[in-house]
């Protein structure tokens, strides 16, 4: 657990630190080195969706197990422009194999991806 607190952590913390740098940004799109089974990238997905839902954020993870985790959340403003988290996650997925899940701004990776 302490381990999963800490990988958790360092993902929240790069997407924090990210928009405290680039303060006119409403965008962030990044790579995640996570370890096996992972929720790091749902969880930092789960806190951008609650606490920083005008930012519009894509992480795409790597495993060692070869796998590769994804999530975004899409701000309300980019969808009202048409973005939509649902195709989002489903494109990256296609490309890294398996599929995504979720639902409404928030979709999160729920089946196994391979690289």
């Amino acid at each position: 657990k302490t381990v999963q607190k800490a990988e958790n952590k360092k993902v929240l913390d790069a997407i924090t630190a990210y928009f405290a740098d680039n303060k006119d940004a409403t965008h962030y799109v990044a790579t995640a080195s996570v370890s096996a089974g992972s929720k790091a990238i749902q969880e930092a997905i789960k806190a951008v969706s609650s606490k920083q839902k005008d930012k519009s954020v894509y992480i795409v993870g790597s495993a060692a197990d070869g796998k590769a985790p994804h999530g975004c959340h899409v701000s309300a403003d980019l969808q009202a422009k048409g973005a939509d988290a649902g195709k989002w996650a489903a494109a990256v997925a296609e490309v890294v194999g398996g599929k995504a899940g979720g639902k409404g701004a928030a979709r999160k990776y729920l089946e196994g991806l391979s690289l």
